[in-house]
């Protein structure tokens, strides 16, 4: 799977958050870097085609090209500002998530509930889970989906140390043959042995 990011930049009002990005992103763990407020969570969205950059284009390939407006059907996000349907059981949010984004390897639900240690809360509505285990769950439908494109933005948020373990070894065992991309200001933590990384504060445009 490949990225090409041609040109992209984002302006909020009269002020470019960042201008003229351009990469090229192949199968791989890249670390999308800057300060705080140039705009990582931002162009996140924009790859994932959830917000619309001012200017220029994200193209999606496989094999052949696909269009943005189906990139969503290769791409699984996660994020510490993202809702969770809080009014469901975990085995019924499961339910409808495995029904349009299969596990890897054609893996089932129990498998799911074992690799993020949360099979003794299949049961549970997600409004009584924990921050921690919100996230838990988050970066296992994001690195357990059979997506080709993993987005992560700040994953080790709401994490104890034996949280970050998790992550940590669920990257490390999932990472093969597809291309994820982690937005982050703690490398140690969150981008174990990248193979590269973009800083964006290297595109903030200076007026």
């Amino acid at each position: 799977m490949k990225i090409e990011l041609a040109n992209i930049g984002k302006r909020f009002k009269k002020e470019w958050i960042f201008r003229k990005v351009d990469a090229s992103l192949q199968n791989g763990l890249f670390g999308l870097l800057g300060a705080n407020g140039s705009g990582k969570s931002t162009l996140l969205k924009i790859i994932a085609q959830a917000e619309l950059a001012t200017e220029g284009t994200v193209h999606f390939e496989a094999k052949v090209k696909i269009p943005a407006e189906e990139a969503y059907k290769y791409i699984s996000f996660a994020a510490p500002y993202q809702n969770l349907p809080e009014q469901l059981t975990l085995n019924e949010l499961l339910k409808l998530s495995l029904h349009f984004k299969p596990l890897i390897d054609q893996a089932d639900a129990d498998f799911f509930l074992k690799e993020t240690y949360l099979s003794q809360s299949g049961d549970k509505y997600i409004h009584q889970f924990s921050s921690g285990m919100k996230q838990r769950l988050k970066l296992g439908l994001a690195l357990l989906s059979d997506t080709p494109i993993v987005l992560l933005d700040e994953p080790c948020s709401n994490l104890d140390i034996k949280g970050i373990d998790f992550y940590q070894h669920l990257i490390e065992k999932h990472r093969n043959n597809r291309l994820i991309l982690v937005a982050t200001n703690e490398k140690d933590k969150e981008l174990p042995l990248p193979t590269a990384s973009l800083n964006l504060s290297d595109f903030k445009e200076i007026n």
